[in-house]
């Protein structure tokens, strides 16, 4: 979803991109024809009129291009934002799941071998373990019989 709205926003920019260098060459155009025009004098007025009025419409509407796909680039960019946002406070939460969860295997770990070592002890003559049993009042605790 991501990579999609990634691969929108950068169309809408290109298309913006476009549509800001075709107004801006299209200007330069009529700068260059509004100059050499006005000097020469053997082409009619109303032609000339006619051309510049011509090239203003051609800016004109290529500005309302460039209006509406800098709206779509700006729609575009929130949309990729929002997508970006939901993919981080997902990852978040999956972190801390994964997190929770690695520290409750590690405390039932934890407890597994604090329970093994409560019910087992170390025989001090043979050397091995044996269950743990509370020494009675009339047995010494350090004999085992």
């Amino acid at each position: 979803m991501e990579r999609y709205a990634q691969v929108e926003l950068v169309i809408a920019q290109r298309r913006l991109d476009d549509a800001t260098h075709d107004v801006q060459r299209l200007r330069a155009k009529l700068k260059a024809a509004s100059g050499s025009l006005a000097q020469d004098h053997s082409i009619d007025r109303s032609l000339y009129y006619a051309h510049v009025e011509h090239m203003h419409c051609a800016i004109q509407q290529k500005g309302k291009i460039v209006t509406s796909c800098a709206a779509e680039a700006d729609s575009k960019r929130r949309k990729f934002i929002a997508v970006t946002k939901k993919r981080k406070v997902l990852e978040g939460l999956k972190t801390q799941r994964a997190d929770a969860h690695f520290r409750a295997e590690q405390l039932l770990e934890q407890r597994d071998i604090d329970e093994s070592n409560l019910c087992l002890q170390r025989s001090p003559r043979r050397g091995h373990l044996r269950p743990y049993m509370a020494p009675s009042r009339n047995i010494r605790a350090d004999k085992w019989t």
